[in-house]
């Protein structure tokens, strides 16, 4: 009784240190990347200075970034996690061995890969689609004349200090993501402004086809939200340049996916009894679009 007793406290304390291991803190976040002649800080300007006067408190995470909130709960900071490429992991102890080796230089190489996918799409929306994306600043790069610090409060309710010329972080309007909000408009009958929240959505998407931006990911009921009644990409990731998009045929074709396959398929799951109702609003505003 007494070994299993010490070997669930065991459990415990190990379960306590990885958890906390890979929850928000400074050490866990990505250092901003070394000013180029091709990249080089953004000037922060007075108003989004006066942001860092408030604590952010944790809020959530997501595959690449830790997400904090400020106190009047109109902005998110996001902090991305440290890239794999630096960070260490129990398998590095047996990096001696060739086969190991291989696979965790293959799986840096990935994440490498992904980290830079990722700054590179925060970098397209905000200067090419900063409207839509709620982007209030962006910091990827080392600075030294931010001279500011950010007061960021984790999950376990513990402060940290960021030094925020050091770190990468952007700054967004925080939007209450559509799958909530449709389903709080649902919930009060609001059928008519739930249809017109899909249009601006749809108008949002023509826009940036137009403008040659494509969103890979089409997650629209969580990385889609509203701010001030304004739609918004929460999460840009997977955002790119693609003149292809332009063209009406095509991006018709992919609106036609979004449709049918995201937003259809949460009413029949969610809404069954408005589903026709909406994909008849939204096919119509497509032929007059």
């Amino acid at each position: 009784m007494k070994i299993f007793a010490i070997f669930t406290a065991l459990i415990i304390t190990w379960l306590a240190f990885y958890f906390y291991s890979n929850q928000f803190k400074p050490s866990n976040i990505s250092l901003a990347l070394p000013p180029n002649q091709v990249h080089a800080p953004i000037l922060m300007t007075q108003e989004v200075k006066t942001l860092f006067e408030q604590p952010f408190s944790y809020l959530g995470e997501g595959n690449q970034a830790y997400a904090l909130t400020s106190k009047d709960g109109k902005f998110v900071i996001k902090f991305f996690k440290n890239t794999p490429i630096t960070s260490q992991s129990w398998m590095d102890l047996f990096s001696s061995f060739p086969f190991i080796e291989t696979y965790l230089n293959t799986k840096r190489l990935r994440a490498q890969r992904k980290y830079e996918r990722v700054f590179n799409a925060y970098e397209i929306a905000y200067a090419h689609d900063q409207q839509h994306c709620g982007l209030m600043y962006i910091h990827l790069y080392q600075s030294n004349d931010l001279k500011s610090s950010a007061k960021a409060i984790d999950a376990l309710g513990i402060s940290h200090s960021i030094d925020l010329d050091n770190y990468a972080f952007i700054i967004q309007k925080k939007g209450e993501p559509l799958k909530s909000l449709l389903k709080r408009e649902l919930s009060e009958g609001k059928i008519e402004l739930v249809k017109t929240r899909l249009q601006q959505v749809i108008e949002m998407y023509i826009a940036e086809y137009q403008n040659g931006i494509f969103d890979h990911d089409h997650n629209l009921m969580t990385n889609i939200g509203f701010a001030d009644g304004i739609p918004m990409r929460i999460d840009v990731g997977k955002l790119v340049l693609d003149p292809t998009y332009t063209s009406k045929d095509i991006y018709l074709k992919d609106l036609d996916k979004i449709i049918h396959q995201r937003i259809i398929k949460w009413f029949k799951r969610h809404s069954p009894d408005h589903t026709n109702d909406v994909l008849q609003t939204l096919e119509t505003f497509l032929l007059t679009n």
